[in-house]
Formats: C-alpha cells, sequence, structure tokens
C-alpha cells in the first residue's frame, strides 16, 4: 500500500494515541459541544477535590491519558485511559489502569456529587462518569451511576 510496505504497527501508547484515539473523540466533541477533550497525562481536577476532603489519604494518581469536561459544569464526566498500543500489551499495565480508571471515576462522581449537595436525590439521580479504557485495539466502556432508590 506504501513505498514502504504496510502501515507500521508497533507503535508506542502516546503515538497510538494521537494518531487512533484522539481523532474519534474529536468527531464526538464536533458533534456535541457541550464536551471538551484534554489529552495525554491531564491533571485530573477531582484528584485535587479528594486531597482536600481526604488529606491524610495517600493519592498517588493524578493524570489521565484523557478526559472529557462537561463545558457546562468545567467537571470531567468522561476518563480515558489507553494500556498500550495494539501490538504491545503488558497485563501489568492494564491491571495499573484499569485500577486507576475506576478510581478516577469513584472520585469523579464524589466530586460531582459534591456540587448538588444542597439537591434533591431526585435532581441527582442522573448524574452519570464514563469510563473508558482501550486495551489494543479493544475498547471497554463503564458508567458509573448515582445508586438511588426512591421509595414512595
Amino acid at each position: 500500500m506504501t513505498k514502504g510496505g504496510p502501515l507500521k504497527r508497533k507503535i508506542g501508547e502516546r503515538t497510538y494515541t494521537i494518531e487512533r484515539i484522539i481523532p474519534l473523540f474529536k468527531a464526538i466533541q464536533s458533534m456535541y459541544k457541550e464536551y471538551i477533550f484534554q489529552w495525554i497525562e491531564i491533571q485530573v481536577d477531582c484528584i485535587k477535590d479528594m486531597k482536600i476532603v481526604f488529606p491524610e489519604f495517600d493519592f498517588i494518581i493524578n493524570k489521565a491519558d484523557g478526559v472529557g469536561v462537561r463545558d457546562s459544569s468545567n467537571k470531567a464526566i468522561i476518563f480515558i485511559e489507553i494500556s498500550g498500543g495494539p501490538e504491545s500489551t503488558d497485563l501489568k499495565h492494564v491491571k495499573e489502569d484499569t485500577e486507576k480508571l475506576l478510581k478516577e471515576a469513584m472520585f469523579g462522581l464524589a466530586s460531582l456529587l459534591r456540587d448538588h449537595l444542597d439537591k434533591s436525590a431526585e435532581d441527582v439521580k442522573n448524574l452519570h462518569i464514563f469510563a473508558i479504557q482501550s486495551i489494543g485495539n479493544l475498547f471497554i466502556y463503564y458508567t458509573i451511576l448515582v445508586p438511588f432508590e426512591h421509595n414512595k
């Protein structure tokens, strides 16, 4: 297909993110103007929020591969972790990224809920946090919802 043969597949995590992942989310961002995506070692503000609430807790993680921020609230509600390129799936890295992603999402939800402490349960029952992990060519998608049960 090219003078040099087929396209190179042995690329690192950052090149893979820039060439193959970011364009997908740029397309989403162009359709849904209320979301802004930021990439590559992005400071996760919800971690800073949780450090204020729980100063004695040791938060080692604080940067994500990508975040989607809702423009109206300036809160990260989409967390993205890329666990290597398509050819190099290191299971240790996948496990670490999975744990990191779940923590980011939980802290993101807690941070989001802190802004709704004066609201009724009915008002906050539709809050969502989304977590996306790319492992090789596979996307795994989690949705973390506010648990709510209404008793009449």
